[in-house]
């Protein structure tokens, strides 16, 4: 055997084996799956909603299929992004990864949200109204702003004398909510609009109702209802 052909042969089984390495790691993992989660790993193409609640496996089938991607297609790792909320998630998603494909793991795109829209501002300035150093509050930051809002406004009902800062938390809860559903300020205000309507209706439904109630139960009627069944 040649010097050329000796070197050949030791490079091209390197990537050949470590291919199987990968796979064989990848099957190993896969055998432990349900048959729904299966279902999810093995669905490469096309939109996957997975419902699930928390410590069920969602990281862990996310970087199987992502795995799965990189396996059985031509995609190249940088071409993939996966999201997600927070900083240990993405952590735990990539070291999930590496243990399934190895070094591969490092080029695909695994960010939280703010993160990954922070770096899209920052490199696209010209579609943004604010600066471009502009960074996401933090949970203290984000405390304090909502408790100054409040404490700046003639609130009673949600600024307790007792506990001031009460609902600071359900208020900054709403508004993720609201993120979430891509609720816009003004859509928020027009639905807010609505609801007073519908609540002063049903406020004037409910004091006619209760009129009527009293009316009834008037001590008038008692005693006229009195004489008609006792005499």
């Amino acid at each position: 055997m040649t010097v050329a052909k000796k070197k050949m042969d030791e490079l091209a089984p390197k990537s050949s084996t470590t291919k199987k390495v990968y796979l064989k790691r990848f099957l190993q993992t896969y055998k432990t799956l349900n048959s729904s989660q299966k279902i999810a790993v093995d669905t490469i193409e096309g939109p996957v909603m997975v419902l699930a609640g928390p410590g069920t496996g969602k990281t862990q089938i996310l970087a199987m299929r992502i795995a799965n991607i990189l396996l059985k297609t031509d995609t190249a790792p940088h071409n993939i992004l996966a999201l997600t909320f927070t900083e240990s998630a993405v952590k735990a998603m990539r070291d999930r990864l590496l243990s399934i494909i190895g070094e591969d793991a490092y080029y695909v795109n695994i960010s939280t949200f703010h993160a990954f829209c922070s770096e899209i501002i920052q490199s696209h300035p010209e579609f943004f109204p604010f600066s471009r150093d502009a960074e996401p509050l933090s949970d203290i930051e984000r405390f304090e702003l909502i408790e100054s809002i409040i404490h700046g406004q003639p609130f009673e009902a949600i600024k307790p004398i007792n506990s001031p800062t009460f609902y600071v938390r359900e208020c900054i809860s709403a508004i993720q909510d609201l993120k979430r559903e891509g609720v816009e300020p003004n859509d928020y205000r027009k639905l807010i609009d609505q609801m007073a309507v519908q609540l002063t209706e049903v406020n004037t439904k409910g004091k006619s109702e209760l009129s009527a109630t009293q009316q009834k139960t008037s001590p008038s009627n008692i005693s006229g209802a009195t004489s008609l069944f006792f005499g």
